[in-house]
């Protein structure tokens, strides 16, 4: 084995250079792109308070040991956070909207359909809604009444369903 000349040395350093450099590009571009997705911002909890860290798709807030409390969700997930964690108010905001796609259209009625006449699936209940969200006119029970209002509500832009929280 012969010993490298000089020349030989600084072209296998340039090259070893070459490839950390374009190595640390790709990390930073991986965890740039990475950080764009969900950003989570550095406070302090002092005395109460919330932190909270958001995506386009996910929305999270915590509190430390108090007893202000807070929740977090999604249109399928619903998450209640803190120390000492409380019931929530009534939320019936996803009412009417049976497959969570965030309005109400020719497949929630379909949903409802096999529901109420075929025994399928019954509709989700929101844990902190009192119904579920296939009682379009909130009589607790799924009947021909609610399919007919979530066709009127798909196709024709009729009123949306009932609130649950203030028929109750």
């Amino acid at each position: 084995m012969s010993a490298w000349t000089e020349r030989e040395r600084s072209r296998r350093f340039i090259g070893v250079a070459v490839l950390l450099l374009i190595l640390l590009a790709l990390i930073g571009f991986h965890a740039l792109a990475a950080s764009s997705a969900i950003q989570v911002k550095r406070q302090t909890v002092s005395s109460g308070g919330t932190v909270s860290a958001k995506s386009s798709t996910r929305h999270v807030s915590g509190t430390l040991g108090q007893v202000a409390t807070g929740r977090a969700g999604s249109s399928a997930v619903d998450l209640g956070a803190g120390f000492w964690y409380t019931t929530p108010a009534c939320d019936c905001r996803h009412h009417g909207d049976l497959n969570a796609s965030g309005y109400i259209d020719v497949f929630d009625v379909v949903l409802l359909i096999d529901a109420t006449f075929r025994n399928g699936t019954p509709p989700v209940q929101d844990p902190f809604c009192p119904d579920n969200r296939g009682d379009f006119n909130c009589d607790g029970t799924l009947t021909v009444n609610d399919v007919v209002w979530a066709v009127n509500v798909a196709f024709r832009n009729s009123d949306v369903p009932c609130d649950p929280c203030t028929t109750q």
